[in-house]
């Protein structure tokens, strides 16, 4: 298995509406993660608000949440902090 020096994350989605992000958020919130508030991101011109959850310290903890949402959440991605 390849180790990979980083911090991960768990994407569970992004959006045109940071309303719709927020209230994501908070429902994540409220089933025990620890949801950072949207984060706005720009891409070809267009604005969008990612959820994520977590700063997983190694990929196997971060596969465990993304397995955990996959079924919720079909878009789920788990994004790395490269060191």
């Amino acid at each position: 298995m390849i180790n990979i020096a980083g911090t991960f994350h768990v994407q569970i989605g992004a959006f045109s509406c940071p309303n719709e992000a927020k209230t994501l958020a908070n429902k994540l919130v409220q089933q025990g993660f620890d949801s950072s508030n949207p984060t706005p991101v720009q891409r070809n011109g267009h604005s969008f608000w990612t959820v994520r959850v977590g700063s997983y310290p190694n990929i196997r903890q971060a596969r465990s949440v993304h397995s955990s949402l996959v079924d919720q959440h079909p878009d789920v991605k788990i994004k790395a902090v490269l060191k």
